[in-house]
């Protein structure tokens, strides 16, 4: 499996035809069969990849965070509800809540901080371990060049799929 963080940017634009391919065949298939080829490639490499060498998705991710969420990771940072707000949170046009600082600000070297507290938006991801892989094919996509574990199971998939 590739780790290095350098290397997985390197090869996916190298790759991001060889990408688009798997899509194509995914699109052929049906949501269950997908799943049932892809979760199992998910664990492997899940199990064989440890996030706290990486922290890339702290780095570049924007993880959305419920109000409830906000009021906790307010605590942390010791500071109030609406600074916290104002300094670390934005919304999109759906007025959906979002961290905004990048990297995260949480984000101590490679290790989460707050890791008991996290938004639940960072503790599901990569998010390829929940059903209906296939319909988010354009989050893979986004991730590929950036997740160690995203990388390696899109590379495994090509084999299979």
């Amino acid at each position: 499996m590739i780790t290095d963080l350098k290397t997985i940017a390197e090869q996916s634009k190298l790759l991001k035809g060889e990408f688009g391919l798997l899509k194509q065949k995914i699109k052929r298939m049906s949501v269950t069969t997908f799943d049932l080829l892809a979760h199992p490639v998910v664990d492997e490499v899940t199990k064989g990849i440890d996030c706290t060498q990486c922290g890339n998705c702290c780095r570049f991710q924007e993880p959305g965070v419920t109000e409830e969420e906000m009021v906790k990771l307010s605590a942390e940072k010791r500071m109030s509800l609406v600074d916290f707000k104002k300094n670390h949170v934005a919304w999109d046009k759906e007025n959906v809540s979002f961290l905004c600082t990048k990297p995260c600000t949480f984000l101590d070297g490679n290790i989460c901080s707050v890791y008991s507290v996290r938004p639940g938006s960072c503790a599901d991801f990569p998010g390829l371990h929940r059903p209906g892989l296939k319909w988010r094919m354009k989050q893979v996509e986004e991730n590929y060049s950036i997740c160690p574990i995203v990388f390696n199971v899109v590379e495994k998939l090509k084999g299979i799929v």
